[in-house]
């Protein structure tokens, strides 16, 4: 069945390694990146997983209820991503018609794929006021083209649309259930392997025009149910490998036109837990993000000393944006009172300011 990132494997600015297939597990890296340095933003609010980049391409949207995805990089990027470096893929709600669509295909191996969108327009009022639902389901299943490459998906979503002349609100909830098997799916030792992933998200997400701008308000919560098999001959032989991982998140946007350009705001906040039975070893297992140009996004720029003079470059504030810098919670006093380590990009290679340990950069 198709999903968000099936369209990706045919954007030339995104290169997406597939494990068994892109449906199955998709790693999107962006400029030379690696998938843990990809977002993806779904209409105001940036997705995450705190257990792995291996999951952020788990988003339980049907593409008929998406626009056509935006590559973000560059101050695009920095403006409307989240703890991610290279790059975002940014999907829009589109608009709910009145129509409907069924496919149904079969193949070799075993492949057997059906789906059936329709939507409907609950009400509309001549001012062009409208209330509009869409709903989705879809399964596929297939033996795989080589032996121990099966696959299992399934999904149910639905959304609810008000649309006005000034503007929109979509609420989502959808649901995905997906198997895969594939020989040395992560490791080199000659084993089938296996996936079984249970991804459940709601979304709710505002927009409003405004005579010379507009605003956004977004809030989601994601739940991503992972069980991996070392081998799947003797499940269970080995550490059981489960987690499960909650995110929750809102963000607000505004953009106004003044006389010399537009003015963009954009703040976010995000909180993340897991609960696994081998990623035990970690200091904790909850987090809060919050990010805003104001307080979390750090415009700087090194000034390099001269040769031979011993000095440690120094950041100096500009209005340029250079590089982003977002913090935990739990780093904002030490971040402005006795610095943090700073990953600086932009026009060179990547450098460091020095901070102190305990307050790192949030490890993946």
């Amino acid at each position: 069945m198709t999903m968000p990132v099936s369209g990706l494997r045919f954007e030339p600015l995104v290169d997406v390694q597939a494990r068994n297939l892109a449906e199955g597990q998709a790693d999107v890296a962006i400029r030379g990146g690696v998938f843990e340095n990809t977002g993806f933003v779904l209409g105001t609010v940036s997705l995450y997983d705190p257990q792995t980049g291996h999951y952020f391409a788990e988003i339980p949207v049907p593409p008929a209820m998406l626009r056509q995805p935006d590559v973000l990089t560059g101050i695009n990027h920095a403006y409307s991503g989240f703890n991610a470096t290279a790059g975002s893929v940014r999907y829009e709600w589109g608009m709910i018609e009145p129509r409907g669509q069924a496919d149904l295909a079969m193949g070799e191996y075993g492949m057997f794929r059906q789906s059936l969108y329709q939507g409907f327009r609950l009400w509309e009022r001549p001012e062009g006021a409208t209330v509009a639902m869409d709903l989705e389901a879809a399964k596929s299943s297939s033996d795989g083209t080589v032996p121990s490459g099966d696959h299992d998906f399934a999904r149910l979503a639905g959304r609810l649309q008000l649309r006005s002349t000034g503007g929109e609100t979509n609420l989502f909830a959808g649901y995905q259930s997906k198997f895969f098997g594939w020989p040395n799916l992560y490791t080199p030792f000659g084993f089938n392997e296996t996936e079984n992933l249970q991804t459940t998200l709601f979304v709710a997400d505002h927009r409003q025009r405004l005579a010379s701008g507009e605003w956004r308000l977004g809030a989601y919560w994601r739940r991503n149910k992972d069980d991996y098999e070392f081998n799947r001959a003797v499940p269970g032989a080995s550490n059981p490998f489960q987690h499960t991982t909650r995110t929750q998140g809102a963000a607000l946007e505004a953009r106004q036109a003044v006389g010399f350009g537009d003015i963009n705001v954009r703040a976010q906040f995000m909180r993340e837990s897991i609960v696994s039975t081998a990623l035990t070893f970690g200091r904790y297992s909850k987090r809060d993000h919050l990010s805003s140009p104001r307080r979390c996004r750090t415009r700087m720029r090194l000034r390099t000393p001269s040769a031979g003079s011993g000095r440690r470059p120094r950041a100096w504030p500009l209005m340029t944006p250079i590089a982003t810098a977002r913090r935990s919670r739990r780093c904002w006093k030490s971040l402005w009172r006795r610095g943090h380590r700073l990953r600086v990009s932009g026009g060179g290679p990547t450098s460091s300011i020095p901070g102190p340990r305990r307050c790192r950069p949030t490890p993946r």
